[in-house]
């Protein structure tokens, strides 16, 4: 228990840096880079707020908690579900081969479904799988060890969502997109801030630990998500009925 309150305690301190150190510096880089936001700092901020800039600063914060899950989950592995060192490494391993083969498919079927579709849709529906992953192995693979084997599949969703959030980010605020992209990637290193509190329902429900930081931010990220989709069809309704 001790050592998993040293963790939290590094792991708060470690996002703490990151985010004084080296997101508010890249943020500044992007301000810096763009002529026009450099000269108009205050308009670009209030264009971004009228164009639901919050909302996705919100999005971006869930994910940064649903990331917490990962520290977790080898302690979960070992102790709750029973597996073995070598068999935690096999499957950290398999989740590298994931990410590495379908990440050019993933992003072609970002680029595709991006031209077709809403991609806060593609979004939303993959973080409620990841949500429902997430919970049935954090109940079920103490009863089954086989279970875990649902792990395999994170690896491919996360890219997914971290490369669509991006995408959809640099679509949806145009002009202002590297300044927007800056701030997401700022406010998704702060999810790491409630580390110490996750760490505490560790050590009471581990089990429960694993489904607050796993399983409801993707829930939450969702919901939101598809609020944003909702939101977009309404504006192109109107648009259409405008013009």
């Amino acid at each position: 228990k001790n050592i998993f309150i040293i963790t939290s305690i590094v792991m708060f301190i470690t996002a703490l840096l990151r985010l004084l150190l080296i997101e508010t510096s890249s943020m500044k880089s992007h301000l810096v880079s763009g002529s026009k936001m450099s000269r108009n700092l205050i308009e670009g901020l209030r264009i971004l707020i009228k164009n639901r800039y919050l909302v996705m600063l919100a999005t971006a914060f869930l994910l940064g908690v649903s990331g917490i899950f990962s520290r977790f989950l080898s302690p979960f592995l070992r102790d709750i579900v029973g597996l073995s060192i070598a068999e935690i490494s096999i499957l950290y391993s398999m989740f590298n081969i994931v990410q590495l083969v379908s990440s050019i498919p993933l992003g072609h079927l970002i680029d595709v479904y991006t031209k077709r579709h809403s991609i806060s849709l593609l979004l939303g529906a993959s973080m409620l799988l990841n949500a429902s992953i997430i919970t049935m192995v954090a109940i079920l693979a103490p009863l089954n060890r086989s279970f875990a084997l649902l792990l395999i599949l994170l690896p491919a969703l996360n890219l997914l969502i971290n490369i669509g959030l991006r995408v959809f980010t640099v679509s949806y605020f145009g002009a202002l997109r590297s300044f927007a992209v800056a701030g997401v990637h700022a406010t998704t290193s702060m999810g790491a801030l409630i580390m110490p509190l996750i760490g505490l329902i560790w050590i009471l429900n581990p089990v429960l630990a694993l489904v607050i930081s796993g399983s409801v931010p993707n829930i939450l990220a969702a919901s939101i998500l598809m609020r944003i989709a909702s939101r977009i069809e309404i504006d192109k309704k109107e648009n259409m009925t405008s013009s």
